[in-house]
């Protein structure tokens, strides 16, 4: 039985579907699958590109091949045209699940958008990472990393106000419920929404954290039980125009310091363990904290 299926069985023993996705969280689904521009399908066959992989010792140098592949061939096949690329998606499709999490976690996508604004003169509105099968219509720029060119996705039903309530019986949190404000978090330190145990703690490296959603640490609470085996930082919450609010796992909230952060959405448990990839909240979705503490996001009008 390999380690994903084991962990499928320890999640199973709840009554709820269980959706575990390796190392990495999908987001809505209609972010997934960007619409791709006919017009803007990359012709590199059209155009005598050829794209090799070339032959990297390591991991750094396959990285640094790769930006020079990309630049390569954007430039191949649209250096000169008049498209208006700030309102355009650049997407990186990578169907190997180390190589993306190297990229996630280092500087990539920003060493490439100050490369392609240095280099070609191209500000896209967004460039994406897709730790997902690259689609026929994409370039291959590296033996299993493809790209393409998409319009922005543009939500028009973003949630900008919404609460974050605890479940009866599920935890409790020290002030219930919680209001997050796309406008009031733009104050915050970090702009952010800090979630974990107690509304002041003093961390590790001496540093004092707020936790704007206090999980309480009341010793004598009916909950504490359930309470204590969240982290002091275990999580936090942005917010962003297109996408709203989004959930980040924090390195405490995650499988390698003896955590769970999962979101329960309409039966099912979306496990976030990667610490640089948010997962977009929904109305009625359930946030769960060390499979202990449940607490509700609902949008408010």
């Amino acid at each position: 039985m390999s380690i994903f299926d084991k962990v499928a069985k320890w999640l199973n023993d709840d009554s709820s579907k269980i959706e575990v996705v390796e190392n990495r969280v999908k987001v809505s689904t209609e972010y997934d699958t960007p619409d791709i521009d006919e017009d803007l399908v990359l012709q590199d066959e059209d155009d005598g590109l050829q794209v090799q992989s070339p032959e990297c010792n390591n991991i750094i140098d396959k990285s640094s091949a790769l930006l020079d592949s990309i630049i390569k061939m954007l430039r191949s096949n649209y250096k000169g045209s008049k498209i208006d690329f700030s309102q355009r998606s650049l997407i990186l499709w990578v169907d190997e699940a180390i190589f993306f999490d190297v990229l996630s976690e280092d500087d990539f996508v920003s060493d490439l958008k100050q490369k392609l604004n240095d280099q070609l003169g191209f500000c896209f509105k967004e460039v994406l990472l897709k730790n997902d099968e690259i689609p026929q219509k994409a370039t291959l720029v590296m033996q299993n990393v493809g790209v393409t060119v998409a319009s922005a996705v543009i939500n028009t039903s973003v949630i900008k106000i919404a609460s974050l309530s605890s479940i009866e019986g599920c935890g409790s949190l020290v002030s219930n419920p919680i209001l997050l404000d796309s406008n009031a978090i733009q104050d915050l330190p970090g702009k952010q929404y800090n979630i974990g145990v107690s509304a002041v703690v003093r961390m590790a490296n001496g540093l004092v954290r707020v936790n704007q959603i206090a999980i309480d640490d009341d010793a004598t609470s009916s909950q504490y039980d359930k309470n204590k085996f969240v982290s002091r930082a275990h999580a936090y919450i942005t917010f962003h125009e297109e996408y709203g609010f989004l959930l980040y796992v924090e390195p405490g909230g995650t499988r390698n310091s003896g955590k769970r952060t999962h979101v329960c959405r309409d039966g099912k448990m979306t496990e976030l363990n990667n610490t640089h990839i948010p997962m977009p909240l929904q109305d009625k979705d359930i946030i769960v904290l060390s499979r202990n503490v449940m607490l509700k996001f609902e949008a408010k009008k």
